[in-house]
């Protein structure tokens, strides 16, 4: 495996990893929601804890569609390093 098919793997598995936080945030954010829906009177003082799972949900997808479709930005700042024999 060459050096640029090494890191267009890390680069891939690292969109991979955030996509697989961001669905695990999704499915946190239902079963607040559900939590939060059967309990009277804490549904209307959880929009804030939804409000951050909801920007750090959409931040991750961000990230994970970005890495997973292109990544350019981090592929050459992986590439540009010098290797370790010098």
């Amino acid at each position: 495996m060459t050096r640029r098919e090494t890191i267009w793997l890390l680069v891939r598995s690292a969109g991979v990893l955030f996509l697989a936080l961001a669905c695990w945030y999704i499915l946190n954010l239902f079963g607040d929601i559900v939590g939060a829906a059967l309990t009277p009177g804490l549904f209307a003082r959880s929009t804030g804890v939804f409000l951050d799972l909801i920007i750090r949900i959409i931040f991750l997808l961000w990230i994970a569609v970005y890495l997973l479709s292109n990544g350019d930005i981090l592929f050459r700042m992986l590439g540009s390093m010098p290797d370790a024999d010098g």
